[in-house]
């Protein structure tokens, strides 16, 4: 009896055709000669009516009356168990229970289950970084259960998909050490003079560490460059110049107020190269003032302005 009731139902033969009541086919298989079964069966039902038989011939009727309220009540089961899962799976179609299921034995089941915390174990203990996509979870869970079964490594990886969550959190106290550590183990770097030694001859290129070497003797002598910055002031005031100029030949008349709206939209030019945006405000200055005062005096403000930037930007950082 008991191996009689741990075979796995064939969930086809009873989905795909019409199925006599449990009662029907006992009665049936009663009057059917020994080792005889029908031949429109399948081979697992074939082998149900063989052991049938062979349990009605070894055992009282009371006992064969006995099996038959215990094979109803597992039809029944399996039966509700098969709606109730159909329900939820149409209710929501990433549940995670399906039929398939109902199609492993209880070592099977077991097995998976063991399987499963032992996988949701190591990836908890090797951690979960926040962000990570569903596919990355998909994709972690599966290579844990690659030695399982298909159908329980399936069922166990839709598990272990749904409930795995991450788990890894910053911490900024260790961070912070951490750092400190790998500034720590940073050796500096000494460099050797002797005295009387020279540094660097006129005329030659100052490498990083002759330019060490000088600054920690006073003799780098950084300062502004003034020729420089006196040449780009001349050029500033020729532009100026030059904008008044075509300003009084255009006859555009402009008043205090509009000198300082040019003025301010001259000097947003280099604010936006300093601030590294990824465009200049080179059209929008001559589309304005284009547009207020004229394309003479726009095109004219754009061309200084193209003029004095790379002399401005040049000197700036060599200064």
């Amino acid at each position: 009896m008991r191996r009689l009731l741990t075979f796995r139902r064939d969930r086809s033969s009873i989905s795909d055709r019409p199925v006599l009541r449990t009662g029907q086919l006992i009665s049936r298989l009663a009057s059917s000669a020994p080792g005889a079964a029908p031949a429109n069966l399948t081979p697992v039902q074939q082998l149900v009516v063989l052991e049938l038989q062979s349990y009605r011939r070894s055992n009282s009727a009371e006992e064969f009356s006995i099996l038959q309220q215990v094979i109803d009540r597992v039809r029944l089961r399996y039966a509700t168990g098969i709606a109730a899962i159909a329900a939820q799976t149409q209710d929501d179609p990433q549940a995670i229970y399906t039929d398939s299921l109902l199609n492993l034995t209880d070592d099977e089941w077991a097995a998976m289950q063991f399987a499963t915390q032992q996988a949701l174990d190591r990836i908890l203990i090797q951690g979960i970084a926040p962000g990570l996509p569903d596919t990355q979870f998909t994709e972690i869970a599966q290579a844990h259960l690659i030695n399982e079964p298909p159908v329980g490594q399936a069922i166990a990886t839709a598990m272990l998909t749904q409930i795995l969550k991450p788990n890894l959190v910053q911490d900024p106290e260790q961070t912070r050490l951490r750092a400190e550590q790998a500034a720590q183990s940073v050796k500096p770097e000494v460099v050797k003079i002797q005295q009387g030694e020279i540094i660097v001859a006129a005329g030659d290129r100052i490498s990083q560490s002759d330019f060490v070497l000088l600054d920690y003797f006073n003799l780098s002598r950084r300062s502004l460059n003034g020729w420089a910055l006196f040449g780009f002031t001349g050029l500033v005031s020729a532009a100026v110049v030059i904008f008044l100029y075509v300003e009084r030949y255009s006859h555009s008349g402009l008043r205090q107020r509009d000198y300082l709206l040019v003025l301010l939209l001259a000097l947003s030019a280099p604010l936006t190269v300093m601030l590294g945006l990824p465009t200049t405000s080179l059209p929008a200055i001559a589309l304005l003032i284009g547009s207020f005062y004229g394309s003479a005096l726009g095109a004219t403000t754009v061309l200084l302005l193209s003029l004095l930037l790379p002399i401005g930007l040049a000197i700036s950082s060599s200064a």
